[in-house]
């Protein structure tokens, strides 16, 4: 009975531990490149077991491949401004996703430009389908959720770049909110107002122009799962969008075991107790 008691007690100290995790915080941002419209300047390669991003940096000196995650992604959602109309709300359209966590970025009216020259080389999990122009969407305000009720803890990954203007991106519950890291400088000549919102562009900028990766990471345990659901939003003070660039978003998570898992560790449990009793 002393070693079932034992075996028991030290499960239920692991699983207390668990609990004590945070909900969302900045992992890390990094400039991948100091281009924003050059074609093959980024490449987002997301092949199964090897994901990664990388890009050429100032002085064409290379940067990465950083690995996204374990090297293979759950979800992923990429957009371009293909068919929006720039005087209107709208959405986003999307070319390229798998999973249903991340909605359909969407954008106010008057903060999208018609050009689509932003570009990132974007490769799927298959290794063999890639998409090289028109990847990503103009625009200075794009905002949706992240559902991630389905995961333990993961990581979310933003592709975002900037010609010149205050460029950033923010991810938050009903809790907090998280900024990543920013790109670009103040333009004079904008009347962005940053007034009463958390974004801080007071910090380091990662460069003046280019393509940057932000990512998060967040653990739904730490609160029970009382906010898996996250907001996002790309924002830029280039009002209009025309220096603004959102291409992408990247979820890599741990899935929470099926109902088949915790059946089998309960009957692994269940097992080693009859062995326990057997040996007395």
């Amino acid at each position: 009975m002393k070693k079932e008691i034992l075996f028991i007690t030290s499960f239920t100290l692991l699983s207390a531990s668990v609990v004590t995790a945070a909900d969302i915080a900045h992992g890390s941002s990094l400039r991948l490149s100091d281009q924003q419209n050059l074609a093959g300047s980024v490449i987002i390669d997301l092949t199964a077991g090897s994901a990664s991003a990388s890009g050429t940096n100032v002085n064409s000196s290379t940067v990465g491949p950083i690995t996204l995650g374990d090297g293979t992604v759950s979800e992923y959602k990429f957009f371009n401004g293909i068919g929006v109309t720039t005087t209107a709300s709208g959405s986003a359209n999307v070319y390229a996703s798998a999973g249903s966590s991340i909605s359909t970025p969407t954008f106010p009216a008057d903060t999208v430009s018609s050009s689509t020259l932003a570009q990132v080389d974007l490769t799927l999990p298959d290794g063999t389908t890639n998409f090289d122009t028109n990847t990503g969407i103009r625009a200075s305000d794009l905002s949706g959720t992240i559902n991630t009720a389905g995961y333990n803890s993961g990581t979310i990954y933003f592709i975002f770049a900037t010609a010149a203007d205050y460029a950033q991106v923010q991810l938050g519950d009903s809790n907090q909110e998280v900024v990543g890291g920013f790109l670009g400088a103040e333009d004079t000549g904008d009347a962005f107002d940053t007034t009463g919102t958390s974004y801080d562009f007071s910090g380091t900028s990662l460069g003046a122009s280019g393509t940057a990766i932000t990512s998060f990471t967040f653990d739904n345990v730490g609160d029970s799962f009382a906010d898996a659901t996250f907001d996002f939003r790309f924002i830029n003070t280039d009002l209009d969008g025309s220096r603004a660039r959102a291409f992408g978003i990247i979820v890599d998570g741990v899935a929470i075991p099926e109902s088949s898992s915790y059946s089998l560790i309960a009957s692994a449990f269940a097992l080693g107790a009859v062995l326990l009793r057997r040996r007395k």
